[in-house]
Order: C-alpha cells, then structure tokens, then sequence
C-alpha cells in the first residue's frame, strides 16, 4: 500500500514535469539552448522533461510561478513519501510480530491519510495538505510506540515488569487471603 502510494507520487511528478517543461520548452530552450550546445554538444539533446532539473534548478527559474509551483509540489510530495518509507517498514515489521491487528488498522489508516496528503499537496498545495501530514505523523508515532512494546514483549521484559503491577500486587494479596482461610 505504501509503496504504491510512493509509486502513485511518482506518477505524479513525471505528469506534472511533462506538462510545465514540455509548455514551456521553447522558454527554456530560447533560454539555454545555445549554452547546451556549446558546452555539452549537438549530441546529447535536453531532456523534454526538463532533468537534470529537479524544480529548484536554471531551468525552473525561467518557469512561470504556477508551473514551478506544480513542479515544486508534486517533487517535495513524493519526496516526504519516500523519506518515511524506511521508518514506516521497520516499525511495522517490529511492531507487527506482537501486535499484527493493530497494525494493521493502523496501516489503514496511515494508507487512506497519505492519498488525501497526495491529492490535497498536488492540487492545493502544502498549505491545505498540512494536516493530513501531522496526522501521518501521528500514526507513524503510534507505530514507533508500538514497535517498541513489541520489542519489549519479545525481549521477555513485559513479563518481568508484570510481577510488579498493582493487578499482580492485588492478586498476590487476594491468594493469601484465600490460602489462609484453607488452613
């Protein structure tokens, strides 16, 4: 799921590369055309899609606003995507060998909040797309969490600390009680 919605991002940048730089080619090849020439050669061309520009670079600086802000927002979209997947994979895994419904829901959830981000960044921008980041955010902590009490759980130490419980302190008291009376 997640990695489809970083594929689906993906998808997102190219369409949004193809139509600023392929609209505005004769801009930028009037603007660069000739240096590309001379320092580089007839031989290799410039890319349609405007690489090795990724939205910051010479080229975008002869885009118009609106298209270097669609550029900009689908790239820094599908980077944040990319950037969590590391986090997002080993929480889960952990977290899932004690706890694989909750992650589960939690996964679902995390899943339904980045479509939204995705479509929300790339048609509204950051600004509207803000709160279901700090909502990822949040899931992606909760799985941290989890992912750490599942590391407890395995290591044994949950059982240890168990012992210690108010439940487990009752318990104890409550067996006295009971074997007194047998006697």
């Amino acid at each position: 799921g997640a990695a489809a919605q970083t594929l689906y991002a993906g998808h997102k940048v190219m369409d949004a590369r193809e139509k600023t730089f392929k609209k505005n080619r004769a801009i930028i090849q009037e603007k660069f055309g000739e240096i590309h020439r001379n320092e580089i050669g007839d031989h290799i061309k410039m890319s349609a899609s405007g690489y090795p520009d990724m939205g910051n670079n010479i080229y975008s600086m002869v885009l118009p606003h609106k298209a270097w802000l669609m550029i900009n927002n689908a790239q820094r979209c599908h980077e944040q995507l990319i950037s969590r997947l590391p986090i997002l994979y080993t929480a889960c895994f952990v977290s899932s060998l004690c706890y694989p419904k909750l992650v589960l829901v939690l996964l679902a959830n995390y899943i339904t909040v980045q479509s939204y981000y995705i479509l929300h960044y790339n048609s509204k921008g950051f600004n509207r797309a803000i709160g279901m980041e700090e909502t990822a955010n949040l899931i992606i902590l909760l799985l941290l969490a989890t992912s750490f009490g599942s590391s407890l759980k395995i290591l044994g130490v949950t059982q240890k600390l168990a012992k210690y419980s108010p439940v487990a302190w009752y318990r104890r008291r409550k067996l006295r009680k009971m074997a007194k009376t047998i006697k």
